[in-house]
């Protein structure tokens, strides 16, 4: 695109020249600068200054930028032939009929613009690397080259056009990278460069999808990207259509990570992007897809029916598609149309069976959900790793269907045993792979069917989570003996688990034993111990004095005087130091 200053810099020179068929300054300026700030009202005004000098070339070149940048590509090459009648050497003109030719998809009357124009009459190759965007815009790589040399030549030199078809060229050869690096450096030159600036939103976006751990970030700068060139253009519907699919894919990426608000809110600005987008351009098949996937996901399903319903009639090849308005029509309540879809569907990898089969799941087709199940599990190998995921939501949603089928089984019927035996051992199989949403679906069935089922599950939740886990042994104390007695009451312990009573026998004669001592040793069996009395008894003698050796009294002998009686008087205090009896000190 030519350069919008220089644009206006040349008009208003040649406004400047006063002559018959052009307008004065003050007739002109005016516009220029409305041309300026706003295009899209400018447009009136050069087309009536235009209407009353109609041999000004540099008025009709005006016109045609100003068309260009408002999205009316037939207007702007009608504008750009008639400056070119007035002077076939008007390069610039050129340049914008190049432009407006591609933008309509004639791209062959654009070459024809193009190589009207001679190395002299192109002076700075403008109108070759016009021509060069045209042609890399189609993949056409010879004339690509041809023209990309006839600009350099000229004397084009560094150009945020040059950068833009170098760009377009890394695209062709899948070096997004190298692209997107060409483009930020045209758009780094030139900030109005439309063209730039769109396809580095796509770049970004396909970038994104491709690389997963980076999807946010380059889906936030594709938005940038687009935003920037609609703001550019009040008509251009396909950067309003790109923005809300990029705002769609960063939306759902929040929402699976947990992030539900701040997901939800960009599905919400996915969608006044795209009904921007859709007022210019009603039948936009992409646009009316990726709104119903945002309204799907924001659970408004009876306003997603329409739009997905649109799609698929009109050729949309997103193999979602289907399986999405499944689900619109199933939650509308319209669960006979939502089966008619699928039942044209048919799977071509394992993850579309899975999703057949989750969908046929999610509109209560139980019996035809476990079918589709047990065909994606042949195809899913258990020594991938990649493929683990996969396998344990197959394994989870047949224990998902087997215990619906129970559910709608008679109360108390074989089948219905059956199939809760069947959840069981999905949900068990699961579980041992670590899928812990199978792990709470076991015990959910488990528990109710009985104690001893009750009593298994928690012995496997013990086996699974560890010791500390309260509600697996809340399971096990509660059910414990109807799994010694199997319901046959004492008799039934004795039969089913002698090993159980003898065990518990032996602890309770324990405990008892333990009890008895501690409560009969010491008031027990034979009363207290009592001391022996000391009434009319002799203290024992002591030991014979060794030869030599001096006898001394004993510490607690009390002195006393000659011939002092050791009689104590009635009721007379004991001696001190003397025999304690029971009832003494």
């Amino acid at each position: 695109m030519i350069n919008r200053a220089r644009i206006s810099a040349l008009l208003l020179a040649a406004a400047l020249a006063v002559a018959a068929d052009a307008p004065t300054d003050a007739e002109w300026a005016p516009i220029a600068k409305t041309l300026e700030t706003s295009p899209a009202e400018a447009v009136p005004q050069v087309e009536a200054i235009v209407a009353q000098y109609p041999r000004w070339s540099d008025g009709h070149r005006a016109l045609s930028a100003a068309r260009l940048q408002t999205g009316d590509a037939k207007g702007a090459w009608s504008a750009a032939r008639a400056a070119l009648a007035i002077s076939k050497a008007d390069a610039t003109a050129g340049a914008l009929g190049v432009q407006a030719l591609a933008q309509l998809g004639r791209h062959a009357d654009a070459f024809k613009v193009a190589d009207g124009f001679s190395d002299a009459s192109d002076t700075g190759g403008v109108v070759a690397a016009q021509a060069a965007v045209a042609a890399v815009q189609i993949g056409d790589h010879a004339r690509t080259s041809t023209y990309l040399g006839a600009a350099k030549a000229r004397g084009i030199g560094a150009s945020p056009v040059l950068d833009f078809v170098q760009a377009k060229q890394a695209m062709a050869r899948q070096d997004l990278a190298g692209a997107a690096s060409g483009l930020e450096a045209a758009v780094a030159a030139r900030p109005d460069y439309h063209a730039a600036l769109y396809e580095l939103g796509r770049v970004r976006t396909v970038l994104a999808l491709q690389t997963p751990d980076q999807a946010l970030d380059l889906l936030a700068k594709a938005e940038d990207s687009f935003q920037s060139a609609s703001r550019l253009s009040q008509r251009d519907a396909a950067s309003r259509f790109a923005l809300g699919r990029a705002r769609l894919e960063r939306g759902k990426r929040l929402i699976a990570a947990g992030k539900a608000d701040e997901g939800e809110m960009i599905l919400r600005t996915a969608l006044s992007a795209l009904d921007e987008g859709l007022q210019m351009v009603a039948d936009n098949r992409d646009a009316k897809l990726w709104k119903g996937d945002a309204l799907l996901r924001l659970r408004r399903y009876d306003e997603a029916v329409p739009h997905l319903r649109y799609a698929l009639s009109n050729g949309a090849t997103d193999r979602a598609l289907p399986f999405n308005l499944s689900l619109a029509l199933t939650k509308s309540g319209k669960p006979d149309e939502a089966t008619e879809i699928l039942a044209g569907v048919r799977a071509q990898t394992v993850d579309e069976q899975l999703t057949l089969a989750m969908n046929a799941f999610a509109q209560g087709n139980w019996a035809g959900a476990d079918d589709m199940l047990r065909k994606a599990m042949t195809g899913l190998d258990p020594e991938d790793s990649k493929q683990g995921p996969q396998r344990l939501a197959a394994i989870r949603y047949l224990g998902h269907c087997a215990r619906e089928l129970a559910a709608a089984a008679p109360e108390g019927s074989e089948e219905r045993e059956k199939q809760l035996e069947t959840a069981a051992d999905a949900y068990k199989k699961a579980g041992d792979l670590n899928d812990y949403p199978s792990r709470h679906w076991y015990m959910h069935v488990q528990a109710p069917r009985g104690p001893l089922h009750a009593f298994v599950a928690g012995k496997q939740s013990i086996t699974w989570n560890g010791f500390w886990n309260p509600p697996a042994w809340k399971l096990l104390a509660a059910n414990y003996g109807y799994k010694v007695t199997k319901g046959e009451g004492i008799g039934g312990a004795f039969k089913h688990g002698p090993a159980h009573v003898m065990l518990w026998g032996l602890l309770a004669f324990i405990a008892v034993g333990l009890f008895l001592k501690g409560w009969l040793l010491p008031n027990g069996l034979y009363g207290k111990a009592k001391p022996a009395s000391t009434r009319g008894s002799r203290q024992p003698s002591q030991g014979a004095a060794q030869p030599g050796a001096s006898r001394t009294r004993p510490a607690s002998a009390i002195a006393r005087k000659p011939g002092a009686s050791t009689v104590r008087k009635p009721g007379a205090p004991p001696a001190p130091g003397g025999p304690k009896t029971p009832f003494g000190g």
